[in-house]
């Protein structure tokens, strides 16, 4: 299963601030060792991109369940400050495959 995670927080609360220096180093650990992250919650990370501007990260996340992706996202500060909207979604396959069962129906 595929989830799309949106995470945004507050300009006030962005971890580039000399306030949330902290954090930042945290965030910075975390992000350059994914890798290793995925595996130990057994998910795949498909994408990961940010908007700046937006003060948003967008993770594409393979999982099994939503726990996995609970404990991916759990890692570091990731959820310190921002606001999740997480979003299950399935690919095209999955859709056509869909589609084709409702017509026959």
């Amino acid at each position: 299963m595929f989830f799309i995670a949106q995470l945004t927080h507050s300009p006030e609360l962005c971890f580039a601030r000399p306030e949330h220096k902290e954090k930042y180093d945290e965030l910075f650990e975390f992000l350059n060792n994914m890798e290793k992250y995925e595996k130990e919650a057994g998910v795949k990370l498909h994408g990961f991109y940010l908007n700046a501007n937006e003060h948003t990260f967008y993770f594409i996340i393979e999982a099994d369940n939503y726990l996995k992706l609970s404990k991916f996202l759990g890692v570091g500060p990731i959820l310190t400050h921002h606001t999740a909207k997480i979003s299950p979604v399935v690919t095209l396959e999955e859709t056509l495959e869909f589609a084709r069962t409702v017509v026959e129906e």
